[in-house]
This record gives C-alpha cells, sequence and structure tokens, in this order.
C-alpha cells in the first residue's frame, strides 16, 4: 500500500483483550473478546461456497475487484435480515465506487438462498459454515450453552443453521478490502444490535476509493470518538483502557519522553525512552497481548515509535489511546511521577540511567548488582 487510505473507524472497532476466555476451535467465549484484523492487514486465503454449493476462493475473488465484506449472524436474525435490505438499498452507490458486496454468515449453502429469495438480494452471499473465515478474521466467538438454550426456545437451531456443531458466531463486521488483498476499513460490535450505517458505508467507501483504485496506501487516516489523528494502529477507547488497566490486561508504552514521564504518566505506563533498548523483555511473553502507546494528545504522533517497535516484535494487538496524556487528565485520571537522575537526566534506577547514587563494585567500578558488574554471573 503506497498512497494513503482515508477510512472510518468508530469507538466500538477495537474491543477487548485478547485470549480472554478462549474456547474450542480457539475462539473465544464472548462476544466482547474478539481480536478482528487490524486495518492494513491481508485478507486470509480462505475458501467459502456459494449458495449452490461450489467453492469460493474469497483472496482470488478480492483480488479483481475492491470489495466490501459484510460478516453477519445468520437469515435466522431479523437484526441481519433489516440489515442485508439496508445494504440492498446502498447497494448501487458502492457498485457506482465500483466495489463489488460479498455477504458471509455461518448458514450453509441451501439457506443462504432462502435469505436471497426472503430479502430480494441482488448482491452474493456467501457461506461460511465451518466459520474458518469469521476466525481467520478473528470475529468468531463460541456461543454459551445458556445462550444456546434460549435460542431453541425461540426456535432457533444454530446446528441446523450451519449443519455443524461448533457452536461459533461471528460479531457482525464490516471489512473494506483493495484489490491487493489489504484491509483498508474495519468495523466490528459485540452488540448485534448495533450495525454500521449506509451512511457510514458509503462514506468510508469513496474515502477509500478516492486515494486510489486499487486503494494503494501506507498508513490511514482514523476519525474515532470525534478526533482525527493519522495512525498505523487502531485507537483504544478512554473507558476500554481503564477497563483493560484494571483488569491487569495491558501493557502501557509512554512515548512523551523521559522528562515528561517522570513529571507524569498514567499509572503502571513504562518509559518508552528508556525501555526501548530491552523492550522485548519487558514486554509479555503472549505475542497477542495488548500493547497501547500513547503521547501527549490526539495531534501527537511520537507514540509511533512505541507502536511500531511493539509491532516489529510481532506483537498483534497493538492500539493507540489517542487521548494522551492531556484526555486522560481532562478526564479526571491521576498520573503517577517517577524520579529523574541529577546526572544523567534519565529515569532513576532505569537501565540506562548512570545510577550514579548506586553503590559501586570495588572491582569493576560499575554500579553493584548491576547487568555489567562482574559480580554478576554470566550465563554458561
Amino acid at each position: 500500500m503506497k498512497t494513503e487510505l482515508f477510512t472510518v473507524t468508530l469507538a466500538v472497532l477495537c474491543l477487548a483483550t485478547p485470549d480472554v476466555g478462549r474456547a474450542q476451535h480457539g475462539a473465544p467465549t464472548s462476544a466482547q473478546d474478539i481480536t478482528p484484523l487490524l486495518i492494513g492487514a491481508s485478507v486470509p486465503d480462505v475458501t467459502l461456497q456459494t449458495p449452490d454449493g461450489k467453492a469460493f476462493n474469497l483472496k482470488a475473488t478480492v483480488a479483481k475487484k475492491p470489495t466490501v465484506l459484510i460478516f453477519y449472524r445468520g437469515g435466522w436474525c431479523p437484526y441481519c435480515n433489516t440489515y442485508l435490505g439496508q445494504l440492498q438499498a446502498a447497494e448501487a452507490g458502492l457498485l457506482n465506487l465500483g466495489y463489488q458486496i460479498l455477504a458471509i454468515s455461518p448458514d450453509r449453502p441451501p439457506k443462504l438462498g432462502e435469505s436471497v429469495e426472503k430479502g430480494k438480494l441482488t448482491y452474493t452471499l456467501l457461506s461460511d459454515s465451518s466459520m474458518k473465515a469469521a476466525q481467520a478474521f478473528g470475529i468468531a466467538f463460541r456461543v454459551d450453552d445458556v445462550t444456546l438454550e434460549k435460542y431453541k426456545d425461540y426456535g432457533i437451531d444454530l446446528e441446523a443453521a450451519s449443519g455443524e456443531k461448533h457452536h461459533l458466531l461471528p460479531v457482525p463486521a464490516v471489512f473494506i478490502v483493495g484489490t491487493d488483498g489489504v484491509i483498508a476499513f474495519v468495523y466490528a460490535n459485540p452488540n448485534y444490535k448495533v450495525r454500521l450505517t449506509p451512511e457510514v458505508l458509503l462514506a468510508a467507501a469513496k474515502a477509500a476509493k478516492g486515494s486510489g483504485t486499487k486503494h494503494e496506501g501506507s498508513g490511514s487516516k482514523v476519525v474515532a470518538a470525534g478526533s482525527e489523528t493519522k495512525i498505523g494502529v487502531p485507537d483504544i477507547s478512554l473507558a476500554a483502557l481503564k477497563q483493560a488497566i484494571a483488569d491487569k490486561a495491558v501493557v502501557l508504552l509512554d512515548c512523551n519522553g523521559s522528562k515528561s514521564y517522570a513529571s507524569g504518566h498514567i499509572p503502571g505506563a513504562l518509559d518508552f525512552e528508556s525501555a526501548k533498548t530491552d523492550l522485548a523483555k519487558r514486554l509479555p511473553a503472549d505475542k497477542a497481548a495488548l500493547v497501547v502507546a500513547y503521547c501527549g494528545g490526539p495531534k501527537c504522533m511520537a507514540y509511533k515509535a512505541g507502536a511500531e517497535a511493539a509491532t516489529k516484535l510481532s506483537y498483534t494487538n497493538v492500539k493507540h489511546f489517542s487521548g494522551g496524556i492531556s484526555g486522560w487528565k481532562k478526564a479526571g485520571e491521576k498520573l503517577e511521577t517517577a524520579a529523574l537522575c541529577p546526572k544523567c537526566g534519565q529515569i532513576k534506577g532505569s537501565d540506562v540511567c548512570c545510577k550514579a547514587d548506586a553503590v559501586k563494585c570495588e572491582k569493576c567500578g560499575m554500579a553493584k548488582g548491576s547487568p555489567g558488574c562482574c559480580a554478576v554471573p554470566t550465563a554458561e
């Protein structure tokens, strides 16, 4: 992607922390815990089925034409059926922009035909009855037994709908993809009653189209919660960040510099300036762990260094708190402070601090007990 993409991502885009309550098939046990593919990721190479049961290669089809991918729960869901009807009304606008529409659900191929006939749909419906595509896109979750029984009371049989016993459903989602196979826009909401409006979808499609017919670009513009910021990772809301901190399920990277960090930072955050040389050891072993980088506020770009460093270390759930320190303080949240070393100006006691006030080793002159001290045994 070589020119700038313009995408619209709502505050509900990125949800909770990953790998919480994972079930069989590698899917979480709650819709709140999905981890959708991010903007800039490539479309997975998955095979779906057409209404007549023929194999349908998604990646090969996307390569032919810019695509709007819609994931919905199934023809049994009244909210999905309403949305499919709204999408039908928006089809002409999307086609005029050069897009094709592919709507994907766990429904068996014969069920798709019923939805097409019922809704008088003219765009393509595809079956992901195995839920492999939804899992590859990071939006699948397992329906709990209590909910399954409630569904049955309403006459909804997920096993009959999909022909499978996995009890998986997709969180309703929208992905806009260029012919290069790169995702330019993502919307996923665990509240199945809330869908991306056709108006916003068309606006996002127009913006992406305006960046080039193949949606080739580097970077993206995300409009979230009324603020606009040029980033390459999704934004996390203040509420979601506070919850992740309370759950001890996030690593924060303060990218404001050591002096700013010392004067005030979000509680528990790492000072990226002093931690970057040893960041791999500071971050969790789980590469799906939530890592959030931040700096001064919505217009500050310093966070990108931290986000890029974590991404280069193969962390897959890197986010940006665009509110930064200013947004945190404006919300009335407290800050932590740290002391600076009077000699080197680095965070006192950090790995890059000269440790001027530390007890010196009589033999080597290094801070006694530090990694460079001769008294510390080296691994054989």
